[in-house]
C-alpha cells in the first residue's frame, strides 16, 4: 500500500480536521477513539505526577484533589479536562478553586506552595506544566500517527 505521511503545523490543523469532516462519520469515530486514549494516557500521567508533588515543592494534598478532576475527553485531538466547581472539597473550596494555585503557587495566598520557579513567559509548575512538556513530543507523535493510520485505512476502502 503506498502511503502518505504528513506532517501536522498546528495552522494547518483547522483545514486537517475540515478535511476529516468530509471524510465521513467513520473516519471521525476511528480518529476519536484514538486521541481518547491518547488523553487518557495522559491523564494517567497527569495524576501520576501530582502523587510526586510533594517532593518537588507543591501541595500533594491540593495536587491530588486537583488530579481526581482530571478527565480524558472524547474528541478528534487529545484533550483533557480539569473538573471545575462542580466537584467540591471539604473546606468548601472547588477544584477549580485549587487548580492554578497548586499548580503555580502563590506569593499573596499562603494556602498555596510557593511560587513555582519562571520559565519562559511563564511558571514552571508543579505537576501539569512539566508534565505535559514532558509528553508532548510523544503526544504529537501518536496523534499524527492516528491520523496518518485512519488518513491511510479511509484511503484504502474508497481509492482501492
Amino acid at each position: 500500500m503506498n502511503e502518505t505521511r504528513i506532517q501536522i503545523r498546528q495552522s494547518d490543523l483547522r483545514a486537517l480536521l475540515n478535511t476529516f469532516n468530509k471524510m465521513g462519520k467513520a473516519a471521525n469515530k476511528d480518529l476519536r477513539d484514538a486521541s481518547y486514549e491518547i488523553a487518557r494516557n495522559t491523564a494517567r500521567e497527569l495524576k501520576a505526577s501530582a502523587a510526586g508533588t510533594g517532593s518537588i515543592g507543591g501541595n500533594p494534598f491540593q495536587a491530588q484533589a486537583v488530579a481526581q478532576g482530571i478527565r480524558p475527553q472524547r474528541d478528534r485531538l487529545a484533550k483533557i479536562k480539569i473538573a471545575g466547581k462542580r466537584q467540591v472539597l471539604s473546606g468548601g473550596a472547588s477544584v477549580e478553586d485549587l487548580l492554578w494555585g497548586s499548580e503555580t503557587g502563590s506569593t499573596k495566598f499562603g494556602q498555596f506552595p510557593k511560587k513555582s520557579p519562571v520559565k519562559g513567559k511563564g511558571n514552571q509548575g508543579y505537576f501539569i506544566f512539566p508534565t505535559l512538556k514532558r509528553l508532548q513530543p510523544r503526544i504529537r507523535k501518536d496523534w499524527v500517527e492516528a491520523v496518518n493510520k485512519v488518513a491511510d485505512i479511509w484511503r484504502a476502502a474508497n481509492n482501492g
